[in-house]
């Protein structure tokens, strides 16, 4: 999963833009998720219940309190802009040029801010009940958190594709603004064909 990076400002001009972006590999009974930037990968460990685990972390100015120390420490610039956020207090970006995500690849113009292509990495050892895990950009997570995607694909017939678009289309009914990419990726066999309870038709 993929998304341009993002924040608008006076120096649009002078911007080298640049991407967020997420990649997982399966190797075995381990899954390795690298994120760089506001893509999120999500794992439902158990379908029946639908529990599930986050696993990265949202490289993002406004909701990483770790990122922004870690450009701070850098001697990067930190500015909150007026106008965005809760409260009126403004949202956080980095560098001259207002970039929203601390981790990217390309942005050239805020390296010097402490914005790296670096991902972070984590390993998650699989079990039997892990079931899929979905892959996506911001676009879908502004607008559905993490509980809700699980959710709707619990209720989407058992196919990668249909449940990417499932997730995707919801995110442009509740008009996300931003880029859409999602992946869904299943860790086992899986039966296309739904079964029908007499409570589940009623």
């Amino acid at each position: 999963a993929g998304d341009e990076a993002g924040g608008g400002s006076s120096h649009a001009s002078k911007r080298y833009p640049g991407c967020t972006a997420a990649v997982a590999l399966v190797w075995g009974d381990m899954l390795y998720v690298a994120n760089a930037g506001d893509c999120r990968t999500v794992l439902c460990r158990d379908y029946p219940t639908s529990a599930h685990a986050a696993l990265s972390v949202d490289h993002a100015a406004q909701t990483n309190a770790e990122e922004r120390e870690r450009i701070a420490t850098q001697g990067g610039i930190l500015r909150q802009h007026i106008g965005g956020g809760s409260g009126g207090s403004g949202e956080w970006r980095v560098g001259e040029t207002g970039l929203a995500v601390t981790r990217a690849l390309g942005d050239a113009d805020v390296r010097g801010d402490g914005v790296t292509p670096d991902p972070e990495v984590t390993e998650t050892a699989l079990t039997p009940g892990d079931e899929y895990f979905i892959m996506a950009c911001d676009g879908l997570w502004d607008v559905v958190s993490n509980e809700e995607a699980v959710a709707m694909i619990k209720d989407t017939v058992k196919e990668p594709s249909m449940c990417a678009k499932r997730l995707g289309s919801e995110a442009m009914t509740r008009m996300s603004g931003d880029n859409i990419t999602v992946v869904v990726a299943y860790l086992k066999d899986v039966s296309t064909a739904e079964v029908v309870t007499w409570e589940r038709a009623f």
